[in-house]
């Protein structure tokens, strides 16, 4: 089966980006999901009854500024931000986005990328998945409040933990399949 999830009753699709829409390296949309967005009549007219949002977390330049020994091995600030205006520009042109930039190490250390504090919106721990807090915003931004009203679909347990705090429903992907 291919990405399919199911959008009976559904006003707000919201997606995670890494290994649900897109490889976690790439910047391009697996083919079968780019293939999903063409033919989707909901999602691809100007006058779209379908909202579209992309929630996710990018810890990957707080780790780049951490001054680890593997530091390097992690992406730029610049180079996440490349990274998803690109696939971005793969998506409807209303597509919202919201990111959280903070890693949270499994002893909870956060560590916050260079020129960020942990007040600025994009670098605040407390939104980083699975807190519902990104979610909330998707929501709100497209003046939703039903929660059984929006579809989440991501790929990692943090991704299915945040829908349900967050009160909306599920749906789960691997590569961009169905599950």
């Amino acid at each position: 089966m291919k990405f399919n999830p199911k959008l009976d009753g559904i006003k707000l699709l919201i997606c995670d980006i890494d290994n649900t829409l897109a490889d976690r390296d790439s910047d391009t949309l697996y083919p079968h999901v780019a293939e999903w967005f063409r033919r989707h009549p909901d999602i691809n007219r100007t006058t779209a009854s379908l909202k579209f949002a992309l929630v996710t977390n990018q810890g990957g330049p707080a780790c780049h500024d951490a001054g680890w020994s593997i530091s390097d091995q992690f992406p730029s600030l610049k180079q996440v931000q490349d990274r998803l205006a690109k696939i971005v520009e793969q998506l409807p042109p209303w597509t919202t986005l919201h990111v959280c930039l903070a890693y949270v190490s499994k002893g909870g250390t956060v560590y916050i990328p260079k020129n960020h504090k942990p007040t600025d919106l994009v670098a605040d721990p407390r939104r980083r998945k699975p807190s519902p807090i990104m979610i909330h915003e998707a929501m709100e931004h497209f003046n939703i409040s039903n929660p059984q009203k929006v579809l989440y679909v991501g790929d990692r347990p943090e991704d299915k933990e945040a829908a349900r705090r967050a009160g909306v429903r599920f749906h789960q992907v691997k590569d961009g399949v169905s599950l």
